[in-house]
């Protein structure tokens, strides 16, 4: 057939059914096919495809094969009728059998961008769907398939036979794609429609398996018995709050009546490890539970009951609780409790609060809560607005509260009582007795509370703040359009640290719209009043005045540092009137005499003195003017002008810094002494609220300052702070330090986030002036601040330094030095947290200069380079340091350091160490050496000679410059046999007079201090002269030949019998 013909036939189909519709028709229909625009509509069936492509070999009809090789489409619409069946469905007594009278193989079936909808439903879009299949009769073979929703993938290939019950083996993929993770899966089904067997498995996140059997699917009930098991894990996935271990869940039944089991173990932020274990029996429209159990460290909770959400969502359940101990999500409540509790109601779906129905019965809730008994039962009844409790009563210790009554969104009526006797229960801190009635009346709108509170010995202590109240009595009456409400509160003897008033009275009567109201608190000595203010609302103006008299400013003690005590006095007058949108204030306020000292003790105690401190702020309709003058007694004073427009934010001031002596900052900054300098300058402030204009120019001059712990004297200290645009803040100073200077440049730019940048350069500047540390740097570092984000990047030269650490190179050679390891931790203490207030990041370039070191047994010369590198806590080392003309000396003796080298190439606490130490015995042409090598916290000891000799032999020539062999010691042998032993730590030996005494000689790698105390009973110490490790040894001969040896030391006792045969 021509392409003609095929557009002819097309013509003829869509005048003999006039719903179908093609555009345009490429190719023939014997051949390659390509339609354009097919639609086919119905009365409730709809099809469009804009593209629908088929490729096919007629000729294999020949050879009785249906033989497709493409079918594709595009921009596929189908629109099914809505679904009117409103009976269940029924079952279907017979499948048909389909067996196709040719073979048939489809090799590509594919649908692009297809939308499903019925009715009025959601549409469903399927981006892509592909299908290569085979038919044989009756047997379909899928070799694959594959369904693209928008987040969803499937993949499926197996067998189908289309008679009898179909059987089938279908296996699958599948991969659905969320923001926080993939989900996907794999499975298969094997069976037909009268059973099925399930297996899938979840694979990523995490692990389930499910095992199930399908039947009766052709029933209107198909049956199913799954049971799903899965490993830990913990939801959700990218918070992992909750988290359960495996677990497993059992259903089996149908969906009209079906059994549930559930067990798994479950924590979360407020429940510790439990096992759950839940069992029930449900349908399509309820859920019966017939116990859900979650039982472990906080005890035993049960629930049974029935849940049903059809027609309503209805409810009954009862809970039961045993050896609860809140303990276990809240640590300062431990206890153990035991609850009963019933509740039921029923509410429509969607939720309407308005309908909602509910009562909650507390029948039991007793027990001991932080070692008090405990005991409460009530009814709580909700009818849509209506609430009321039924006589809910709570007991705990000495504490009683009861609350009963009822609301509406009409009408009040609550009452209740409160009996607070160990008030701390509740709040820690808290001490005293509270009692007092109370009911609230009325309408919603606008209630009546009736309130009388009584109280005695109350007091509250938190952190550094104690305040106590020895009597309190509240009378109140209020309702907001009442003209006859009112409140009074008095306080007797309060004490808020150095803060002590006689009495504290407030009052206030009126409504809303008409009222007034006074404070005033009487001083405890004087019985005057410290601070009055009364005031009130009528007829459309607002009034307030007031005054205070001599307020100790040791009221804000709390909100400063604990390392500082203030005192002194505050005094203040102040008015404030508003007429519609006209107001008016003032506030003077004045500080005759305040001090500011630190909590620690000195010898030479400082204090910064304020002496007539004063200010004023005055309002008048929107423009608001403040000045202030803090005078410091022959220290010098600060002064403050301010002028805002509060509707249009303009800012317009100037603060002038006037101080002629520092010597108080060692009140802020302890680790100074003897501090002296001079600060002048202002600081000017403009623009608006949103954009403020700040300028700045402050100088310090003169500045000099003492550091002693670290041996520092400063002086010549000179720093200028200058802004050169309202953005942008200029720094720059110097400081001297004998013999050299240091010098800051810098600035800081304040945006949104300021950024700070500074260069230190200077030259021989003195960092540390101690005996064991003297230390002069040469820096040139740049250092960059935003946020929390420190950077460090530049060089710094040491050209001179003397470092003396009184510490030798091996653990053994400190005997009386005892460390504790970094990862040692200690009952009783918290561990140590390492940790900075800010992110550091620093690449420094650190060169020597003369430098000289002594400690660890050696004295030297250090020359060489090396990068340091921080990241936050961890410091890391390259380059490597040489030792020149270096000694050392081990074991009482003086050696030559041939080679030494320190080499860093990662932790700045742990280099490599290449250490090789000689001795020429020139009279004998011998040369004796030790190698120390390996990282610092594990250095390990090698001997060598020229020639080769024993170790032991390699040990005396080290130790005393002799030999072993031969005969006795001589006197310059034993002297140096002595100075070893009193350099491995047994010194206490020779106090003891041992030394003095005792023989010293020489076995294998030990040093053994001796002595005959009779002729057959020796005493002696041996000394490891590698490890420092000793032993005490008693030997004692019992016959000739034989002997008894006792040890005891290096971590083991031993005792051994010893027989010698002497021969010709």
């Amino acid at each position: 057939m021509t392409e003609t013909g095929t557009r002819l036939l097309f013509l003829v189909l869509q005048r003999i059914h006039p719903s179908l519709k093609v555009h345009d028709v490429r190719g023939t229909l014997t051949g390659k096919l390509r339609l354009e625009g097919v639609r086919y509509i119905t009365e409730d069936f709809h099809f469009e495809s804009k593209i629908l492509a088929l490729v096919w070999h007629p000729r294999a009809l020949i050879q009785g094969r249906l033989h497709i090789v493409t079918v594709a489409m595009n921009r596929v619409t189908l629109t099914l009728p809505p679904n009117r069946r409103s009976n269940p469905p029924s079952a279907v007594e017979e499948l048909p059998q389909v067996s196709l009278p040719l073979r048939a193989t489809l090799e590509h079936f594919t649908i692009s961008d297809l939308r499903i909808r019925q009715g009025n439903d959601k549409p469903l879009t399927i981006k892509r769907f592909t299908l290569s299949a085979s038919f044989d009769g009756p047997h379909l073979t899928l070799a694959r398939s594959n369904l693209d929703l928008r987040d969803f993938h499937l993949a499926a290939h197996g067998k189908i036979t289309l008679e009898a019950h179909y059987p089938l083996l279908v296996q699958f993929k599948w991969r659905h794609c969320l923001d926080t993770c993939d989900w996907q899966g794999e499975g298969h089904l094997d069976g037909d429609l009268t059973r099925l067997v399930l297996r899938h498995q979840l694979t990523t996140p995490f692990r389930v398996d499910t095992r199930g059997i399908l039947t009766h699917l052709l029933t209107p009930a198909p049956g199913f018995d799954i049971a799903t098991r899965w490993q830990a894990f913990s939801w959700p996935l990218d918070k992992k709050i909750w988290h359960t271990h495996d677990g497993q869940i059992h259903l089996v039944g149908t969906h009209a009546a079906y059994q549930l089991r559930l067990t798994t173990r479950l924590e979360g932020p407020s429940l510790p490890p439990a096992t759950v274990i839940l069992n029930g029996n449900g349908s399509t429209q309820s859920l019966q539970i017939t116990r859900l159990n979650i039982r472990g460290d906080i005890g035993d909770l049960s629930l049974q009951g029935k849940i049903s959400w059809q027609p309503l969502l209805a409810w009954h359940l009862t809970i039961q609780g045993q050896h609860i101990n809140p303990a276990t999500w809240q640590p300062e409540w431990p206890g153990e409790l035991t609850t009963a509790i019933e509740t039921s109601g029923q509410a429509p779906l969607p939720l309407a609060w308005q309908r909602l129905e509910a009562t909650i019965d507390v029948n039991q809730l007793k027990g001991r809560l932080r070692g008090q008994s405990l005991e409460a039962t009530g009814r709580l009844q909700i009818r849509g607005h209506i609430i009321r409790t039924d006589d809910f009563q709570f007991g705990w210790g000495q504490n009683r509260i009861e609350v009963y009554g009822s609301s509406t969104a009409k009408q009040l009526n609550l009452s209740f009582r409160l009996h607070l006797h160990q008030p701390q229960l509740f709040t820690s801190g808290l001490q005293g007795h509270l009692d007092g009635i109370g009911r609230i009346t009325g309408i919603s709108d606008n209630p009546e509370i009736a309130l009388h509170l009584r109280s005695r010995g109350l007091a509250w202590q938190q952190e550094n703040m104690h305040l106590s109240i020895h009597s309190l009595k509240l009378h109140a009456k209020l309702r907001p359009d009442d003209p006859d409400s009112y409140f009074q509160l008095t306080l007797d003897r309060v004490r808020m640290d150095r803060l002590e008033l006689h009495r504290l009275i407030v009052t206030g009567q009126g409504s809303l719209t008409q009222h007034h109201a006074s404070l005033q608190a009487i001083d405890d000595q004087a019985r005057k009043a410290l601070v009055t203010v009364h005031g009130g609302y009528r007829d459309g103006v607002a009034q307030w005045e007031g005054k205070i008299q001599k307020l100790p400013l040791a009221m804000g003690q709390p909100f400063l540092p604990s390392t500082f005590k203030l005192g002194g006095s505050f005094e203040a007058e102040f008015f404030y009137q508003q007429r519609g949108e006209q107001r008016s204030a003032w506030l003077q306020w004045h500080i005759p005499r305040a001090t500011l000292t630190p909590q620690a003790e000195s010898h030479t105690p400082l204090r910064l003195y304020l002496h007539d401190g004063h200010g004023h702020i005055q309002v008048d309709q929107t423009i608001l003017q403040a000045d202030l003058l803090l005078p410091f007694p022959q220290r010098g004073q600060i002064q403050a002008k301010l002028r805002t427009d509060l509707d249009n934010r303009i800012l317009a001031g100037t603060t002038e810094f006037h101080i002629t002596d520092l010597k108080e900052i060692q009140i802020f900054i302890p680790q100074l002494e003897t501090v002296q300098g001079r600060v002048e300058g202002h600081l000017q402030v403009a623009g608006n609220y949103d954009h403020p204009q700040i300028k700045i120019d402050l100088h310090l001059t003169d500045g000099s300052a003492k550091v002693p712990a670290a041996g520092l004297a400063l002086d010549q200290i000179e720093l200028h702070l200058n802004s050169d645009s309202d953005k942008s803040l200029i720094i720059n100073g110097l400081a001297h330090s004998d013999p050299g200077i240091l010098r800051i440049n810098g600035h800081l730019t304040l945006e949104d986030v300021p950024l700070l940048t500074l260069v230190l350069t200077g030259k021989r500047f003195t960092i540390s002036n101690l005996p064991e540390a003297q230390i002069q740097i040469s820096p040139s570092l740049e250092i960059k601040a935003r946020e929390r984000h420190i950077n460090v990047q530049g060089k710094v030269e040491l050209p001179y330094a003397r470092l003396e650490i009184k510490k030798a190179l091996l653990p053994e050679q400190n005997p009386d030095l005892v460390t504790v390891s970094e990862d040692e931790i200690i009952i009783g203490q918290e561990p140590r947290k390492k940790s900075l207030p800010f992110f550091l990041d620093a690449k420094i370039q650190v060169r020597l200069g003369d430098v000289v070191f002594k400690g660890y047994g050696v004295k030297t010369k250090l020359a060489g380079e090396f990068r340091l590198r921080q990241h936050n806590l961890v410091t890391h080392a390259e380059g490597e340091i040489q030792m020149v003309k270096g000694k050392f000396e081990a074991y009482g003796q003086k050696l030559q350091i041939s080679r030494g080298r320190l080499i860093f190439n990662g932790p700045v606490q742990n280099p490599m160490i290449d250490l090789h130490i000689v001795r020429q015995i020139k009279n004998k042409d011998i040369t004796v050496a030790m190698e120390i090598s390996g990282f610092a916290d594990d250095p390990k000891l090698m001997l060598h000679s020229t020639p080769p000799l024993p170790d032991q032999e390699i040990l005396s020539y080290l130790l005393t410059g002799r030999s072993t062999w031969g005969e006795g010691q001589e006197p310059n042998t034993e002297a140096a046999l002595t100075k070893a032993v009193a350099s491995l730590g047994i010194s206490y030996l020779n106090r003891l007079g041992l030394v003095k005494i005792a023989r010293i000689t020489m076995e294998e790698n030990s040093l053994i201090l001796g002595k005959y105390l009779v002729p057959d009973l020796y005493v002696g110490y041996a000394v490891d002269i590698f490890t420092g490790l000793g032993e005490a040894i008693i030997r004692y001969r019992l016959y000739r030949n034989l002997e008894l040896e006792a040890r005891s030391g290096r971590g083991q006792e031993s005792l051994s019998i010893d027989y010698s045969l002497e021969t010709d």
